[in-house]
């Protein structure tokens, strides 16, 4: 009862504040920077700064049945409610600000309830999403010698080693989630045969953690192929894909058929590249999500219509793509994903085509 209590409470005061300051969703900051100015030292970003601060003291703070736990749980609730803030921000600038303190956020609070399977599907979503919005389309424009897509400030190499550094961690976040209900994980998935075995025991409840365990393994793999270590790993990702869309092919916008679509449309037959099998998850991603997608026509013409030397069409999609995202569209973020690189294939394409 006192624990019941105790949640009626924090909601209490917990809900009104946050919705007030809203120091967790990143179109605040753009408010902010509208009536502030550019820069991060306002007086609202030292009070966004000393709030969290807050909250990670009172949750480090006290302990038990008790307003940590409490806390914690409502924060990742709160935070968890408020995905669609990024979904629905197309400024990658601006995410690229948000992104980073959310996390660590997410991990000061995890550390405090280690076993809360929803921080840490938070904490490796975040992760995972920021490697792939964020820093591999700022590194696909400077790859090209193109001017920086987003404005990182960063090299080649330093965003390179922090993309790895993101998917790792974002795959291990995945895997501690996994943990919670299945202890054995890391036994299980040392060999290929293990791996496929488990992945094919876990049911619809393990989807959430199954999906981000291989989007962050396939994005960290994706940018090593010349790793031993990291093409030793290739097996999990098909494996737990091929799971995720046998239980829910719809989560997270049918995504499952879209890493796959790129696993096979992106490599040569010898490093487990398949033209066919790509454009069967394009035919399926297609099926389960019949709205246009702009991300999936991205890699149709970025791989798909490239390997077919279809340059006709690949430059009227590209043109089409690159097209400004409306702000607050239900998939802005993937879409403002895709218009970025989209603009920069295009000004490339001499090097795509004979």
């Amino acid at each position: 009862m006192a624990c019941v209590q105790s949640t009626a409470w924090f909601r209490c005061l917990l809900r009104p504040h946050c919705s007030r300051l809203n120091f967790f969703f990143p179109e605040d900051i753009q408010g902010r920077r509208q009536a502030d100015g550019p820069g991060l030292r306002s007086r609202h970003d030292r009070w966004r700064a000393l709030a969290l601060l807050m909250l990670v003291g009172i949750a480090s703070g006290t302990s038990g049945c008790s307003p940590r736990g409490v806390l914690i749980g409502e924060v990742g609730q709160i935070i968890y409610d408020g995905q669609a803030a990024y979904e629905q921000e197309p400024d990658l600038y601006l995410l690229s600000q948000s992104f980073p303190a959310h996390f660590k956020l997410m991990e000061a609070l995890s550390i405090n309830d280690p076993r809360n399977v929803q921080l840490l599907l938070l904490i490796a979503r975040l992760y995972g999403g920021y490697a792939f919005a964020v820093l591999e389309t700022e590194q696909e424009a400077l790859r090209y010698d193109q001017p920086p897509a987003i404005g990182l400030g960063l090299s080649t190499e330093k965003i390179a080693q922090r993309m790895a550094h993101c998917f790792q961690t974002g795959a291990e976040y995945a895997l501690n989630a996994l943990a919670v209900k299945h202890p054995d994980v890391r036994e299980r998935l040392k060999t290929a045969q293990g791996a496929a075995s488990f992945f094919d025991s876990l049911g619809r409840a393990d989807v959430p953690a199954l999906f981000w365990y291989g989007f962050n393994l396939a994005g960290y793999i994706q940018h090593n192929l010349h790793s031993v270590h990291a093409m030793g790993q290739a097996n999990r990702v098909e494996s737990a894909m091929r799971r995720v869309i046998a239980l829910d092919p719809g989560y997270y916008h049918g995504s499952a058929h879209l890493v796959m679509m790129v696993y096979y449309a992106s490599r040569a037959p010898m490093m487990g590249g398949n033209p066919e099998r790509a454009q069967w998850h394009y035919e399926q991603h297609r099926m389960a999500m019949p709205q246009p997608v702009r991300l999936r026509e991205l890699y149709r013409a970025r791989f798909m219509m490239v390997r077919g030397q279809q340059r006709e069409a690949f430059t009227r999609t590209m043109s089409e793509l690159s097209a400004e995202v409306r702000r607050q569209a239900p998939l802005a973020l993937l879409d403002s994903v895709a218009a970025h690189r989209a603009a920069v294939y295009l000004r490339v394409a001499d090097q795509f085509f004979d």
